[in-house]
C-alpha cells in the first residue's frame, strides 16, 4: 500500500500521515511542522477515531493525525447540545446512570441507560430545532450491557428517518424511512473494546418544523416505525457523545463536543511547500483505496489541502507527488 520509507527520496514531495514521515524534494523532514511552508489552520477542537477504534481529541490550529490518517473536514456544526451529558436529555422509561463507564476516548464520561419495566418506547431525545438541511449525519457511541439492540431516528410529525443496530454482532440490522422526500441509511464503525460508533444518515425532506433526535433502546433488530416498543426488564446499555451534522458522512464524521449550546469546528486547511508546476497526485485513503488526482498545478509555490480529493473522503492516510 506504501512506498518504502527510502522511496520518499524520489518524489517530489511525500506525505505519510499514517507512519508520519513527511519528505519534500528528496530530504526527510524531522516533522511535518518542520517541512517548508508548512502551516495549519481550524478553529475549534475536534475528535478523531484513531486505527484502534478509541478516540483523540486535537485542540484548535492543530492537525487531527492519528494512525487513520489525516482527518481533513470543511466546516461543522454539532447542533445537539449536550453532547456527552445524555444522562441529562429528555427520558421516557429509561434511568440513566451518569458517567457509569470508560468512554472511548479513555475517560470516565460514558452513561448507563436501563429500561424500565413499562410497556411503549424507551427512549432520550433531543429537540435541535429546525431541520434546515438537505442531509444530516446522527452518530452516537454505544456498547453492548444487556440490551442488544439500539435504534437512531429523526422525526417530525409522520416524517422519520430510522436505523437499528446490533451491538453483538456490529451490524446495521434496518433503515427505515416515511414521509416524502425522506431517507435512511444506517452505518456502525468497530471502536474496539465493545464499543461501536452507530451513524444514521438520513433525510427528512422539506418539513418545515422542528425535528427530533431520538436514541431508543429495542428489543429487535427490525423494529416497526420510527420507534421501538417493547415492555422493558431492566436491561441495559452505555452511550457515549451524539451529534448531528450536515452532510453524508457514513464513519460520523469529525467529533464535535457540546456542553450548553451547539459548537463548531472551522475548515481544516494544511499547507506545505511544493515547487511551481502541473503534477497527478496519488492520495491512499484510510481504507487504503488510492486515488490519483486529476492535473494539480501549484502556481504559488504551495500545496493546500485538502486539495482535489472527493469530498466524501476527508481522511489521508498518504499523498504521494511525483
Amino acid at each position: 500500500m506504501m512506498a518504502e520509507t527510502e522511496a520518499y527520496a524520489a518524489y517530489a514531495l511525500a506525505l505519510d500521515f499514517d507512519d508520519q514521515e513527511y519528505w519534500s524534494g528528496g530530504t526527510q523532514a524531522a516533522s511535518l511542522d518542520a517541512m517548508s511552508g508548512y502551516s495549519f489552520t481550524r478553529s475549534g477542537e475536534q475528535g478523531a477515531v484513531d486505527s484502534d477504534g478509541t478516540v483523540d481529541f486535537f485542540a484548535a490550529n492543530t492537525p487531527a493525525i492519528n494512525g487513520n490518517g489525516y482527518h481533513a473536514y470543511g466546516a461543522l456544526t454539532n447542533i445537539l447540545v449536550d453532547s456527552r451529558e445524555l444522562s441529562t436529555w429528555s427520558a421516557t422509561a429509561l434511568t440513566p446512570t451518569a458517567d457509569d463507564a470508560v468512554a472511548p476516548d479513555g475517560t470516565m464520561t460514558a452513561d448507563k441507560f436501563a429500561d424500565t419495566a413499562i410497556a411503549g418506547a424507551h427512549k432520550i431525545d433531543k429537540l435541535p430545532g429546525d431541520y434546515d438541511v438537505d442531509v444530516r449525519t446522527f452518530s452516537v457511541f454505544a456498547k453492548y450491557g444487556t440490551r442488544r439492540y439500539l435504534n437512531l431516528s429523526w422525526e417530525w410529525a409522520a416524517n422519520y428517518a430510522a436505523a437499528t443496530f446490533d451491538l453483538v454482532a456490529g451490524t446495521v440490522t434496518s433503515s427505515r424511512n416515511s414521509g416524502t422526500g425522506s431517507s435512511a441509511q444506517g452505518h456502525i464503525v468497530d471502536c474496539g473494546n465493545g464499543w461501536y460508533r452507530c451513524v444514521l444518515v438520513g433525510t427528512m425532506g422539506d418539513t418545515g418544523g422542528v425535528t427530533a433526535a431520538v436514541i431508543c433502546l429495542s428489543d429487535t433488530g427490525v423494529p416497526a416505525g420510527a420507534q421501538p416498543s417493547y415492555t422493558g426488564d431492566g436491561s441495559y446499555l452505555h452511550l457515549w457523545q451524539a451529534q448531528s451534522i450536515a452532510g453524508n458522512f457514513p464513519d460520523g464524521g469529525p467529533i464535535i463536543v457540546t456542553t450548553g449550546s451547539t459548537a463548531s469546528i472551522g475548515a481544516s486547511a494544511l499547507a506545505v511547500s511544493l515547487a511551481n508546476g502541473t503534477y497527478s497526485a496519488t492520495y491512499t485513503f484510510d481504507d487504503d483505496s488510492t486515488q490519483n488526482s486529476a492535473a494539480l498545478t501549484i502556481a504559488d509555490g504551495t500545496l493546500n489541502l485538502p486539495a482535489d480529493f472527493p469530498p466524501d473522503r476527508n481522511i489521508i492516510k498518504q499523498l504521494l507527488v511525483p
